[in-house]
């Protein structure tokens, strides 16, 4: 089926175009690179609108919620929080899934006699002994300020909580106090509180203790173990709102570190061996830093969602304000994936976007092996494995949807391309030019790149060149059967394949045809190709995740025997060839033979 035209390029040396609003109300068609003319709709997701600060029992809340902790009882989830406008311990309550929260009210209305009746802060609830156990901290009466740590009872995970004590449960005095109790029900059933304390400045740094509880909750017993201090540049001076989870086998310790009321305060973790330590922090960054409109996020608390997800809530600021009375800070939730000793979060800028609110149209691997990026329509990219994050266009106005994306050589880059021909370049990735501003015959479906420029494919089979990216045919002037999905590059660069919905191959260049699907009858149409390392072969991808190789190309496994959740839009092998991702349009990520699973975006 190998075939050439005499077509001319169209070559652009024109800058890429600002990017324009649109209204996404996207079709199958565009979302898939525009696999056939049909226009059926698929469904846009919601976004989440801002809400200012407030608290008004039985309704919906997203105010001042600073340092939460997240409970969850049967299918039901409960959020308390610091003092506020909502009382000495403010609590809300969700019942589908830790997405909406409802007000219920102050949880401890009443704070210990030994204590001052301001300033309640970081509890920490748990199911402890038949009865719902809330540790706080609140100021010991008569000294100076110094918080120390309470304990209070329920029947009831929203109260009222009653604290009956003459005196603190934890109080490290010699130390500065103590604060920001956190119970934590080991495998075993035991329980335990996670607390840290204050330090003092110039002699002891802050850090985070562990102690044994009775079975009722009612007190420590033993001494309290030191699990970690302040130790990394990023935390400054100060760690605090430690708060610890099992999931996966493994221990993790959540923590904020620096300055609270700032753009840099932020989070981390430690993989500890037990709720007694040792822990250690296994990175020198933070896990989650501002980003967006989202500042100085902290007071960690992890939790487990009901398809088994664990999620981490937050609280931050919302720019530009890091401060009271002006600004507040509001309660995040952010799902985990665990990759070994490390965690990763959906919003984590070192890792990119979340790719919620787009559909994934592209895959690609790092020369590693060892991590991919995916882009969608929106613009988003998300990080994964060591794939490094060097920006995208993430909530900006575009005027058509991203469709393909394409690696620099040095893998410190990639280029955008959207369904006009705009180009959108990160990292090292440079701008030859782009068909942004010309009216196209028919829209773009992909791009791939060589060292100094870049091809673009459109649904005709109509090529683009730019930079050092030779024209070297095209189906522009023939009538297809079906729409151009995609294209490949050869090794040497002196070469292409393109590929059509019905699998057929045309070739140019020096590109080898090595077989095509265009004679055989597929359930679901193709929707990319990727060659193989040797150049000596390429594979093939359709919308229900099937594989199919040709020449040198091995087959590791297709989604024709697992489970894939939604259309596969895209593919991307490994680099020695070994295995390859399948990305679907809801984000998820799918691993064959020796490539890794590094996490799913969506």
């Amino acid at each position: 089926m190998a075939t050439d035209t005499n077509a001319d390029a169209t070559r652009g040396n024109r800058r890429a175009p600002a990017a324009r609003g649109f209204r996404v109300a996207l079709a199958v068609a565009v979302v898939l690179g525009l696999l056939t003319s049909l226009a059926v709709s698929l469904p846009g997701r919601p976004a989440h609108a801002a809400a200012g600060p407030g608290w008004s029992i039985g309704h919906p809340y997203s105010g001042d919620f600073p340092d939460p902790d997240v409970l969850k009882v049967g299918t039901t989830y409960y959020a308390y929080s610091t003092s506020s406008s909502g009382g000495h311990i403010p609590v809300t309550r969700s019942t589908d899934g830790a997405k909406t929260w409802i007000a219920v009210g102050d949880a401890l209305p009443t704070v210990a006699g030994w204590a001052e009746n301001h300033d309640i802060w970081a509890p920490g609830v748990a199911f402890i002994g038949g009865q719902y156990v809330m540790f706080y901290a609140a100021p010991f009466r008569g000294a100076g300020g110094i918080h120390c740590i309470s304990r209070a009872v329920s029947s009831s995970p929203s109260g009222p909580f009653t604290d009956t004590s003459s005196s603190p449960i934890v109080c490290q005095l010699q130390s500065g106090g103590s604060i920001d109790p956190s119970p934590f029900i080991d495998v075993d059933g035991s329980a335990w509180l996670i607390f840290k304390n204050e330090g003092v400045p110039g002699s002891e740094p802050t850090g985070f203790w562990s102690q044994r509880l009775t079975p009722d909750g009612g007190a420590v017993v033993g001494d309290p173990v030191l699990l970690t201090q302040t130790s990394q540049p990023w935390e400054v001076t100060v760690t605090e709102n430690p708060s610890m989870i099992v999931y996966g086998g493994s221990y993790w310790l959540f923590y904020s570190g620096g300055d609270w009321q700032s753009a840099e305060y932020a989070i981390g973790y430690a993989i500890c061996a037990g709720p007694a330590g040792p822990c250690q922090k296994p990175t020198d960054r933070p896990l989650l830093a501002a980003f967006d409109s989202v500042l100085g996020p902290g007071g960690p608390t992890p939790f487990v969602d009901p398809a088994g997800h664990m999620q981490l809530g937050y609280h931050a600021w919302t720019a530009p304000d890091t401060s009271y009375p002006a600004g507040y800070r509001a309660l995040h939730t952010s799902q985990v994936t665990v990759i070994g000793d490390r965690l990763q979060l959906a919003d984590d800028p070192d890792h990119g976007d979340s790719t919620s609110g787009g559909y994934a149209i592209s895959i690609q691997g790092t020369r590693s092996g060892e991590g991919y990026y995916v882009a969608t329509t929106t613009g988003a990219v998300a990080a994964l494995g060591d794939a490094r994050f060097y920006g995208s266009m993430r909530g900006a106005r575009l005027a058509q949807p991203v469709v393909g994306m394409a690696l620099t050589p040095s893998g410190n880059g990639y280029w955008l391309v959207a369904a006009d021909g705009g180009i959108f370049t990160f990292g090292d990735a440079r701008f030859f030019g782009s068909t942004g501003d010309l009216r196209l015959k028919a829209p773009i479906t992909g791009m791939a790149a060589t060292g100094n420029g870049y091809w673009l494919v459109a649904k005709d089979g109509g090529i683009f060149t730019f930079g050092d990216a030779v024209f070297r045919g095209s189906t522009g002037a023939l009538a297809l059967a079906q729409p151009v999905m995609g294209m490949a590059p050869t090794r040497s660069g002196n070469g292409y394949w393109l590929v059509a919905a019905d699998g057929g191959i045309f070739t140019f260049g020096d590109a080898p045809f090595r077989g095509s699907m265009g004679g055989v009858r597929l359930r679901l149409p193709i929707s990319g190709i990727a060659p193989s390392p040797s150049g000596n072969g390429y594979w093939m991808v359709a919308l229900d995740g099937g594989i199919f190789t040709f020449g040198d190309a091995g087959f590791y496994g297709s989604g024709g025997n697992r489970t894939v959740s939604g259309f596969v839009s895209s593919m991307s092998p490994r680099i020695a060839g070994d295995g390859y991702w399948l990305t679907s349009l809801d984000g998820g990520v799918y691993a064959f033979g020796r490539a890794p699973a590094k996490g799913s975006s969506g």
